[in-house]
């Protein structure tokens, strides 16, 4: 049993571990950039919202189809609202249904995986050179490299040559409206967790059926959430990047401002 126990860890930490982190690490971030940006925040938030919010709502929408919950009502984009909130998905769902309730988890946070795929979008048919380079680097990670290749990554996205490109410009912008919004809230967060348990106990059960009847199966699987969890860190990491280099650019234009 303990092996099957050290399975579902890996399964479990290189599927929602890895979501769960990068979602906490993103929402530190854009809030570290609206404190920056202090009493200017809100139209910032509104300005960016025209793109970044209809995706994170389109990001719920998907994955309450894709469990079968009903959507009772949407709104994609309503920047006068007085509570502040620039966009909703209000859904209901059979709490009976265990299917419905492990679609919670990825309804929670939908807008983190549909934002992340749309960026690789815009990068495959915006920029593909660099899109390519990117995934001739994931087919060389490992569990031991993994840091080492998303950082060289990385270092690929922001190369002096691509600022000449015009359409990197406007990969660099979309995903820049995109990441400022795709950060969970609070009801996002709680929504989500609702549905975690079920994940780990739908892992759990699998994890412990495989031991005894298909070990080579449970290898397979691990190894399988294991590259899903590299190639995870490697392209979300994007995304994080941009909203990081933003709060890099806002501090240093005040750091040349006040020199």
């Amino acid at each position: 049993m303990d092996v099957a126990f050290i399975h579902f860890m890996i399964q479990f930490l290189s599927t929602a571990g890895v979501f769960c982190l990068f979602g906490l690490i993103l929402w530190l971030s854009n809030r570290l950039f609206y404190f920056f940006i202090g009493e200017r925040a809100r139209a910032v938030c509104v300005a960016t919202g025209i793109v970044g919010t209809p995706v994170h709502e389109i990001g719920h929408a998907i994955f309450c189809v894709l469990f079968f919950h009903k959507i009772d009502k949407i709104s994609f984009f309503q920047p006068n609202n007085d509570d502040g909130v620039l966009g909703y998905v209000n859904h209901s769902y059979n709490r009976r249904n265990p299917y419905q309730q492990l679609g919670n988890f990825f309804i929670g946070i939908g807008p983190i995986l549909f934002g992340g795929a749309l960026l690789l979008v815009f990068l495959r048919f915006l920029v593909p050179d660099l899109f390519f380079e990117f995934v001739s680097k994931c087919d060389h990670i490992t569990l031991s490299n993994c840091l080492q290749t998303t950082f060289s990554g990385l270092t690929i996205l922001f190369r002096s040559e691509n600022y000449k490109d015009g359409f990197f410009w406007i990969f660099l912008i979309l995903a820049a409206l995109i990441s400022l919004h795709m950060s969970l809230s609070l009801a996002d967060v709680k929504t989500g967790l609702v549905g975690l348990l079920y994940l780990v106990l739908l892992l759990f059960g699998v994890d412990v059926v495989l031991f005894f009847f298909f070990p080579n199966v449970q290898n397979a699987l691990s190894l399988a959430c294991l590259r899903i969890g590299m190639f995870s860190v490697f392209f979300f990491s994007v995304a994080l990047a941009i909203s990081l280099l933003l709060n890099f650019v806002f501090v240093w234009t005040r750091i040349k401002k006040r020199g």
